[in-house]
């Protein structure tokens, strides 16, 4: 057999394989905890609006260095976010660890010693987390949908 048709015979081989495996990764699709892990996400967009209403972006108004955040969910269930760049304060830490559980595949429940945040997960991909809370002041209902992307 020449080189040439060697060459073919493995190419076709490694073609039909990768197929099978495609086949098998569609069998098996990867659970939000699965999607959520291997990534670092940052901050796209933030929006504000009533709940079922229209909404307007207000990422805008964090301020810099918290756009510049980044957040890692690890199979621990770690939570690490590194403030980024931008520091809001000079006297402020790098980064930060805490834990976080994903309830029922959609309430995203992130613990620090500074902070508790729960998000009830909306959509979530390979590449993009869309996930709110809602909170009322005084008589008046606000969601904040944070849009996050992979880095």
């Amino acid at each position: 057999m020449s080189c040439k048709a060697l060459f073919y015979l493995a190419f076709c081989s490694l073609g039909l394989l990768m197929a099978a495996c495609e086949r098998v990764d569609n069998m098996y699709p990867k659970t939000k905890e699965e999607m959520l892990r291997p990534h670092t996400w940052i901050i796209t967009d933030l929006v504000k609006g009533p709940p079922g209403g229209a909404s307007v972006s207000v990422l805008n108004s964090l301020p810099p260095c918290e756009r510049d955040n980044e957040y890692r969910f690890r199979s621990e269930g770690r939570f690490y976010l590194n403030t980024g760049v931008l520091q809001c304060d000079s006297s402020e830490k790098k980064d930060y660890q805490g834990s976080w559980a994903l309830r029922n595949e959609v309430m995203l429940e992130m613990y620090s010693a500074y902070d508790t945040v729960t998000l009830i997960v909306q959509e979530l991909s390979e590449s993009n987390l869309r996930a709110y809370y809602d909170e009322v002041i005084g008589t008046t209902p606000s969601r904040y949908t944070f849009i996050f992307s992979v880095k």
